[in-house]
């Protein structure tokens, strides 16, 4: 099933995804492309609260994905791992609308 996200002309919302430990997410766009915008982020670890977490293993951060709402209309943003090992079941959907102010 589908996650449904309700965006306004301009508005952003992250994706969160979890890390893979081989290979990539990568993303396709079905219905209208132009109602959205998909762009990935860069993964970045939050700093430590004191010296002694330096020595302790960081978990791996999120894979985030930006979606903006770019023109009124309907899109599913389908997320996909790429590596081996990977299958059609690991994939997340997102069924976004996008709304005039």
């Amino acid at each position: 099933m589908a996650e449904k996200l309700e965006l306004t002309l301009g508005e952003e919302k992250s994706v969160h995804l979890p890390p893979l430990a081989a290979g990539e997410w990568e993303y396709g766009v079905e219905g209208m492309a132009s109602a959205v915008e998909v762009r990935k982020l860069w993964a970045a670890d939050p700093y430590p609260e004191d010296d002694e977490d330096e020595e302790k293993p960081r978990p791996t951060p999120d894979v985030v994905f930006m979606i903006r709402g770019m023109a009124p209309g309907s899109a599913r943003v389908r997320f996909s791992p790429r590596g081996e090992g990977r299958t059609a079941a690991d994939a997340r959907e997102v069924e976004v609308s996008v709304h005039g102010r």
